[in-house]
Formats: C-alpha cells, sequence, structure tokens
C-alpha cells in the first residue's frame, strides 16, 4: 500500500470515530419546560396585537403564530435609579473607613496590604540583604522618595 493511500485511510477512519462517537453517544436532549412554567404576555406588550403577524406587512412566511408567541415570557418591568452622581454619594459614604493594613508573612517573606484599594504597602524578604540600605529587601517604593 503505498503512503498516500495509508494517509488518506487514516484521515477517513478519524473521520468514522469522531462522527460515529457522536452518534452513538450523543448528549440527551434537554428537558422540555412545561407550558405553565412560562408566562404569557399580556396586552401591555408592546407588539401583543401583532402577534400572529398578520397584520404586519414586513412579515414573511416565517413570522410567528400565536401559539408561540405565547411561548414568550414577559420582561420584568425596571424602575429608573439614580445616575451616576447618586452612585458616587453611596461611594463617598462606603470609603470613610479607617485605613488598616493587612500582613502576610512567612519565613521568606512579609507582604503588608491596605484596605483601601487592596494596595501591597510593603514587600519585604528577609532573607536577602538590600545592596542601597540597610536591612532586608524591599521590593515597594518608599511612597516619600518618588
Amino acid at each position: 500500500m503505498k503512503q498516500e493511500a495509508r494517509f488518506l485511510l487514516a484521515i477517513s477512519l478519524m473521520l468514522v470515530v469522531l462522527v460515529g462517537t457522536n452518534i452513538l453517544f450523543a448528549p440527551p436532549p434537554p428537558p422540555e419546560l412545561p407550558a405553565d412554567s412560562v408566562g404569557a404576555p399580556t396586552a401591555t406588550a408592546p407588539d401583543a396585537g401583532r402577534a400572529a403577524g398578520a397584520d404586519d406587512p414586513r412579515a414573511g412566511a416565517g413570522a410567528r403564530g400565536a401559539g408561540e408567541a405565547a411561548a414568550v415570557p414577559e420582561l420584568p418591568a425596571v424602575e429608573p435609579t439614580e445616575g451616576p452622581a447618586g452612585a458616587g454619594a453611596e461611594q463617598a459614604a462606603v470609603d470613610v473607613s479607617p485605613e488598616r493594613f493587612v500582613v502576610v508573612e512567612g519565613p521568606l517573606y512579609r507582604y503588608t496590604f491596605s484596605t483601601h484599594g487592596a494596595r501591597a504597602t510593603s514587600i519585604r524578604l528577609p532573607r536577602f540583604e538590600s545592596f542601597a540600605q540597610p536591612g532586608a529587601v524591599e521590593l515597594v517604593a518608599d511612597s516619600s522618595v518618588g
């Protein structure tokens, strides 16, 4: 058997295996919801009068029938809220908490985080000496220097 024929045979066998497993072990169909669980649209819907699609000149053969329109759930009413100014006022009230520092320490590291913005205020490596200043290596630049 020639090399090209072997290659084509291998490709065709792979395709048969892929298609065959998808046919033999197809996923189960999703469960159908009972008709009672889906709410029918009310008369206040914007296109409730055109549910059958007969009055719409743009509706073609694929227009939904009245039975299909009943299966469409109704959207809940949305109440207007304040814009970004209202959200900013709430945010300002939340940010008045005092700043605390959380220390995470291990044998090779010591991290200090601020509760305002989860900012790393200090990262020290106690086993390594700094060449620039006395003491352990500090990986976060001092805010007073820069």
